[in-house]
C-alpha cells in the first residue's frame, strides 16, 4: 500500500544540474520507508489544520504555496471534446451501458451517464499544475497513461510508440487514432475503463506570465475516446449480475 501524508520542505540541497536533495521533515512514516513522490502543497486538496488543544501547545506556520501552483489553480484550461470523441463515447455505452465501473449504473442513472462522464473529461482536463518539464512533455505528446504498469496489467494495453504492426493495437486504436496529422502522439489519461485521446496547444496570449510554463492556459482537444480492453468483460458481466 501506498500512504500520502503531509511534509515540511526545510532545504534544497542542489549538486549538479541534473541531481537535486530534498530535506524534508514531519513524514508520517518509519525509517527506510522510502519517499515515491514529491508534490506542492495545493489548499485545495491539502490541509494543514490543528484542533483547540494541540494549538496551546503547537503552533504551525502558514504553508507557502508556489506561485505557479496557486496562479495554475485559478486558471482553468479550455477543454474542447470534438464531435467524434462524443460520438464514441456515445457508442461505448450504447453497446454496453454497464461499460464504466464508477460513473455508469449503479451510481448514475444511464441517461446521467454521457453528460457525466463528459463533465468530468473537462474538468480533469481543465485542472493542470505541473512543472515546466511535465508541461513540456504534454505539449510534445509525451503523456501517456497506458505507459503505468498498472494500466498495462489491469486493462491488458500494449504500450507502444511507434507504429502498430499490423495497423490496430489491442485496444482497439490504430495510428490515425494515437496521433495528428503530423505525427505527434496524442497525450493519453485513463477515466474510468475509458482511455481519453487529446492533444496540447499553448496558448498565444497569454493572460498571467507564469502559465508560459505551468501550462495553465494551455488549450486542451479531445480528439478519440476508446473502452479499454478487458473492460467490456467486466462491464457485460455486472449486466448479467
Amino acid at each position: 500500500p501506498i500512504g500520502i501524508t503531509l511534509c515540511k520542505l526545510d532545504r534544497i540541497q542542489v549538486h549538479n544540474p541534473h541531481e537535486v536533495t530534498l530535506h524534508v521533515s514531519g513524514l508520517d512514516l518509519v525509517d527506510g520507508t522510502p519517499v515515491l513522490d514529491i508534490k506542492p502543497y495545493v489548499p485545495v486538496y491539502d490541509s494543514v489544520s490543528i484542533n483547540e488543544e494541540q494549538a496551546a501547545h503547537v503552533s504551525l506556520p502558514t504553508p507557502r504555496v508556489p506561485e505557479w501552483v496557486e496562479g495554475g489553480l485559478k486558471t482553468s484550461r479550455n477543454v474542447v471534446i470534438t464531435e467524434d470523441a462524443q460520438s464514441k463515447l456515445k457508442q461505448i455505452l450504447e453497446v454496453n451501458p454497464n461499460a464504466l465501473e464508477f460513473y455508469g449504473p449503479p451510481h448514475n442513472k444511464h441517461a446521467d451517464t454521457y453528460p457525466t462522464v463528459l463533465d468530468c473529461i473537462r474538468q480533469i482536463l481543465a485542472m493542470d499544475v505541473r512543472s515546466s518539464f511535465q508541461t513540456q512533455k504534454t505539449r510534445n505528446g509525451r503523456f501517456q497513461a497506458e505507459r503505468a504498469e498498472r494500466i498495462q496489467s489491469s486493462f491488458g494495453v500494449e504500450f507502444a510508440m511507434g507504429s502498430a504492426t499490423d495497423g490496430k493495437r489491442n485496444d482497439g486504436s490504430t495510428d490515425d487514432d494515437t496521433k495528428d496529422s503530423e505525427g505527434v502522439p496524442y497525450c493519453t489519461q485513463q477515466l474510468d475503463n475509458l482511455m481519453i485521446y487529446y492533444r496540447v496547444e499553448k496558448a498565444q496570449e497569454l493572460k498571467r506570465g507564469p502559465s508560459e510554463n505551468s501550462g495553465a492556459e494551455d488549450f486542451i482537444v479531445v480528439e478519440h475516446i476508446r473502452l479499454l480492453p478487458m473492460s467490456g468483460s467486466r462491464g457485460a458481466s455486472k449486466n448479467k449480475n
